[in-house]
């Protein structure tokens, strides 16, 4: 026999099914919140990665932390060594694609402020590197100064000068450039030449020097050398857009590249490709 539901009994029922509806919605909510606490995790971790400073890569701090050098002496005040024109060093240099050689290289130049060392074994004209050491000595070093700030100075082996190295096999499509490496003692890297340095690629390069042109080169590498010390962190686009600017002002430009850019206009240049990189040089 079927007992007959009182209004009672009918309003409990009614109140039990609103409240599993809630419990229902509940669960729906409870089980949303995971995914929900995960989106605002993932937003205060991008968050924090937007707003982080990044140290730049201090070679000299990973290998007293890494590598268990142990403390490493300040670079001296005062030159290390004295030279004279034909000494004969051996140096550190990069190829671009099959990586560290050593050469010896030979003091041909020097003024008040920059070495001109040139591949022992290769001849260049020596009025024409006169020529241009002394323009850079005299026009764009100070110039460079001016604008982006000073090269780290007496630097790392105490001389106030520069030096820049003339030698072949840097590779095809290479015509100079500055390694910061080079700025760093032995201890931290042993392939260092520890001097305040660039390179010129004897391969591309040698029918150029004492150009406009070769002036021009050793200007865009000079600011890579300045921001160094000064933005170690810098974006590359930024830095070689500053290096082709310093040419530029110093009345060696606009760059060779500028018809490749002029040709392709629509090309993005806060980008800074791995190859090709001529369109964006421009």
């Amino acid at each position: 026999m079927k007992t007959p539901r009182t209004p009672i009994a009918i309003f409990t029922q009614r109140l039990a099914a609103f409240g599993l509806s809630i419990a229902m919605v509940a669960g729906v909510v409870t089980l949303q919140s995971p995914v929900r606490a995960q989106d605002n995790k993932q937003f205060l971790t991008e968050q924090a990665l937007a707003t982080a400073v990044v140290p730049p890569r201090d070679r000299l701090d990973l290998a007293q932390r890494l590598k268990g050098v142990g403390k490493i002496a300040p670079p001296p005040t005062t030159p290390s060594k004295t030279y004279q024109i034909g000494d004969v060093e051996p140096f550190f240099a990069q190829n671009d694609e099959t990586g560290l050689f050593t050469v010896d290289a030979t003091l041909v130049y020097m003024n008040d402020v920059i070495y001109m060392w040139v591949e022992s074994g290769y001849t260049v004209d020596y009025d024409s590197l006169k020529n241009a050491a002394d323009e850079f000595a005299n026009l764009v070093y100070q110039q460079a100064r001016d604008v982006f700030g000073s090269e780290w100075s007496p630097g790392i082996d105490g001389d106030p000068r520069l030096h820049v190295l003339h030698v072949s096999n840097l590779g095809a499509y290479i015509a100079a450039y500055y390694y910061s490496e080079q700025e760093y003692p032995n201890e931290a890297v042993s392939s260092s030449n520890e001097k305040e340095m660039f390179y010129v690629n004897l391969d591309t390069m040698l029918p150029y020097i004492g150009s406009s042109y070769y002036v021009g080169v050793l200007a865009h590498e000079f600011q890579h050398m300045i921001h160094w010390v000064n933005d170690a962190n810098e974006t590359s686009w930024v830095n070689e857009g500053l290096s082709e600017l310093s040419a530029f002002i110093g009345g060696y430009g606009p760059s060779d590249f500028t018809p490749t850019f002029l040709n392709e206009p629509s090309t993005q240049l806060t980008h800074w490709p791995e190859d090709d990189r001529g369109v964006v040089y421009g």
